[in-house]
């Protein structure tokens, strides 16, 4: 066999190994890469594939053993350091993880994989800046990763860097305009912070997606009520309350905008059927009993 088709063969068995590594059938993987590995075992895709997929299957000894002899043929094989550093984060071995995600990344300046799990051992050694610088690194070589996005995110608010964190969250809903959650954090932070018409758009986002999210009604009449909108906050709690009729807050906000139209009774009753719904809330019987005395001394 001339050594052309040697090369074909051994890179087509590759290739069969990798569908069904895939497709997480890894017993299959490596027997297609083991029939690899003894056709050319000069060759290093197949010890690194050998030992990505003993990885998956959590057999550390043999995935070492395979990363060890790929790096014996090609020591500056970045993939392979790469799956070495996770070998080793596996095993616990944090410090030797780091050094060869470095190693990896000094090889293939642009490997974001490598960027990535540097990261997250910052983030597991509590070192936020660190983490954060690195993440960053891993977002200018690739903005739309999502999973960068979000790590960033989850820092920036550890850091209390919330305008940042709102802006890196915009740019998550600019990629995927129907992230539910990413839009309930965004209103959320936004109301946190009195933004209230940056809260109001984001809560109309949400219920685009979800036209039936009874939580969002509530949330988007509370918003409404601080921008002094005091019959939309009406309708929008009165929607809450039509999908889902037993929501205490629903029912407690409902008081505040008839409190703050001057409809003192029905504010009342509306206080009231809080406090039944939920009786262990001090805010909602606090309000009630507020009121009440106040109607009382008239």
């Amino acid at each position: 066999m001339s050594k052309d088709s040697t090369k074909e063969e051994y890179l087509a068995l590759v290739e069969q190994g990798d569908k069904y590594f895939t497709n997480q059938q890894y017993v299959e993987a490596i027997e297609f890469f083991r029939k690899a590995k003894n056709l050319d075992p000069s060759e290093v895709e197949a010890y690194r594939a050998l030992a990505d997929t003993y990885l998956e299957i959590e057999n550390l000894s043999e995935a070492m053993a395979n990363c060890k002899t790929a790096l014996d043929i090609n020591p500056q094989d970045d993939e392979t350091l790469l799956i070495m550093g996770n070998v080793f984060y596996e095993k616990g071995e944090i410090e030797e993880s780091l050094n060869y995600y470095q190693k990896s990344l000094e090889i293939k300046g642009e490997n974001v994989d490598a960027l990535f799990n540097i990261g997250m051992i910052y983030l597991k050694q509590k070192e936020l800046e660190k983490a954060l610088t690195t993440f960053k690194k891993g977002e200018s070589i690739a903005p739309t990763d999502l999973g960068i996005l979000g790590m960033i995110t989850d820092i920036l608010e550890d850091l209390e860097k919330i305008p940042e964190a709102i802006d890196y969250y915009y740019r998550i809903v600019k990629l995927l305009p129907d992230a539910f959650s990413i839009w309930i954090r965004l209103a959320e932070l936004h109301y946190d912070r009195k933004e209230y018409i940056e809260s109001k758009k984001c809560q109309k986002e949400i219920l685009r997606i979800d036209p039936l999210d009874y939580l969002s009604w509530c949330n988007l009449g509370v918003v409404q009520l601080e921008l002094g909108e005091v019959d939309k906050a009406i309708e929008s709690i009165n929607k809450s309350i039509e999908i889902f009729p037993d929501l205490s807050n629903s029912w407690h906000s409902l008081g505040e905008s008839f409190e703050r139209k001057g409809a003192l009774a029905e504010a009342l009753e509306h206080y009231e059927k809080a406090v039944n719904l939920s009786p262990k809330n001090e805010t909602h019987e606090e309000d009630f009993d507020r009121l009440k005395r106040k109607l009382e001394e008239k």
